[in-house]
């Protein structure tokens, strides 16, 4: 297969999977042991839902949603979508920030993957990638808005 062609089916199987697509930031934080994070904190509960979701659980996943998207997608729906695709992200590690306000903040994390593609090495695909997340305080308690339900304000 051709690399433009391949570079295309690559990206088409992220866009189907679910797996959202950002530019990698510049210069990638060196490794090392990661800092304790505050468990209120956006980054805090942005790891521990994806940790939630890297242990496949989807129920406990479910509750970082906000309170909107909640009562927008039913819990049942969103636990069968995301338990159907056939990504499987291995590995999450908390990035930076940026924060509008008090109580919206774009938060970026590594986030480690395998996928199945034809012709890749087992067939399976492995990558990080950097994803922004974004994330609102409610009641005082911080909360993950997927971008399909962002209507402008933190773009």
């Amino acid at each position: 297969m051709n690399r433009p062609r391949f570079t295309l089916v690559f990206l088409s199987l992220l866009l189907l999977c679910g797996a959202p697509l950002a530019a990698e930031p510049a210069a990638a934080a060196p490794e090392s042991a990661p800092a304790k994070l505050d468990p209120k904190s956006p980054e805090g509960r942005a790891v521990a839902r994806w940790e939630a979701v890297i242990a496949g659980k989807y129920e406990d996943a479910y509750g970082y949603l906000s309170p909107g998207v909640q009562s927008a997608k039913p819990k049942a729906a969103w636990v069968k979508e995301i338990s159907e695709r056939p990504v499987r992200w291995t590995k999450a590690r908390f990035f930076d920030k940026a924060c509008d306000s008090e109580t919206a903040c774009l938060v970026r994390l590594e986030v480690h993957f395998t996928a199945p593609l034809q012709g890749a090495p087992g067939g399976m695909l492995s990558s990080p990638s950097f994803l922004t997340e974004h994330w609102i305080k409610v009641k005082r308690r911080w909360y993950f808005v997927p971008d399909d339900y962002v209507a402008g304000g933190l773009r």
